[in-house]
């Protein structure tokens, strides 16, 4: 089968939006970043008229993947494969059961590994690599996954979606009603996430995202830190069984599990506060002027440019600054708690 033939009638006339999905085999020349593959390495090109409100579904086994939005042209589905033998490439897009469908405006795009016992080709394609770029209108939902890959995507307007079990996540900016991320093994890199509901966890990876405003935030790493810049909303949980935490917050409600690591968290608003950690120091950060009731017990206690009311030992605070407001409350099984003024 020669793919590098579009499909007859597939092109769509001007005003709908681009889908370009660029695949790509295991090798140096292609990643999940914005450098352009060799045209002569198109193996596959077809045109799809998805249009604003729409969804895109991606379900792929072994490749990276790209998402660009808001391009403003004909849909296009295109697939680049490199490799040391090009003729395995075009023969490992087909074994793979590459399909990319419009389904009234749902975009679908599916494959398989065929590097497995069930297609009989062994370790034929290791030295191959396959990347997914795809540009849709800024106003659709998606559901993506790879099993091993990198994903990176571009502003959204809609739900979302993102799953990979080995790769990297670097996300522009994703805005709807409900966000979920997830990736077992890869960290999570995110500009801006804006919705009422967000999940994100990694069980062995670092998260780094610059703003978040949610009602409903629940952040999650298993092994590896946390950094989120902004966080803006209602209530807010934040875990990590190994690595530290750094974020800034304001809300209502926060809530903060840590086994082993340190915490760095500033308070922008007064919010209510449980935090805990096994085995990390704890620093917390309010603005000048916060009325809050305290609890703090740890191996070392201390509450700096500000009085408190109540009871004051070196391992354990209890009362009020500021006549008192919202509770912080902080654990600290091994680690020294520390809260000042900024």
């Amino acid at each position: 089968m020669d793919y590098r033939r579009t499909r007859p009638g597939k092109y769509m006339p001007t005003g709908f939006a681009v889908i370009a999905l660029m695949v790509t085999l295991s090798c140096p020349a292609f990643s999940a970043d914005n450098r352009s593959p060799d045209p002569e390495d198109l193996v596959y090109s077809e045109e799809f008229a998805l249009s604003p409100a729409g969804k895109l579904s991606i379900d792929v086994d072994d490749m990276d993947i790209r998402v660009e939005t808001g391009t403003g042209a004909p849909g296009r589905v295109e697939v680049y494969i490199t490799g040391r033998d090009r003729d395995k490439a075009e023969e490992w897009l087909e074994r793979s059961k590459f399909e990319a469908r419009l389904d009234g405006n749902h975009l679908l795009v599916q494959s398989r590994d065929p590097d497995s016992a069930i297609f009989g080709f062994g370790n034929l394609f290791d030295n191959m690599r396959v990347l997914a770029v795809v540009s849709i209108p800024k106003q659709i939902a998606i559901d993506i996954r790879t099993e091993d890959g990198d994903v990176r995507i571009g502003e959204i307007k809609g739900d979302a979606r993102v799953i990979t079990e080995d790769g990297d996540l670097d996300l522009a900016g994703i805005h709807g009603g409900t966000i979920e991320i997830d990736s077992e093994d890869g960290d999570i890199d995110a500009e801006s996430l804006t919705a009422d509901d967000v999940t994100i966890s990694t069980e062995d990876g670092d998260v780094d995202i610059d703003v978040i405003q949610s009602e409903g935030l629940r952040v999650s790493s298993s092994d590896g830190d946390i950094k989120l810049a902004k966080i803006d909303g209602g209530v807010t949980f934040v875990e990590t069984s190994d690595g530290d935490i750094e974020f800034a917050v304001s809300g209502t409600r926060l809530k903060v599990r840590c086994s082993d690591g340190d915490l760095t968290a500033t308070l922008l608003s007064g919010i209510e506060a449980d935090i805990k950690t096994s085995d990390g120091d704890v620093d917390l950060y309010i603005p000048k002027g916060t009325a809050a009731d305290i609890d703090l017990r740890g191996g070392s206690v201390s509450v700096r440019d500000v009085s408190v009311k109540g009871s004051v030992t070196d391992e354990t605070i209890q009362g009020s600054i500021n006549e008192g407001g919202p509770l912080i409350r902080v654990r600290t099984d091994d680690g020294s708690i520390r809260i000042r003024e900024r």
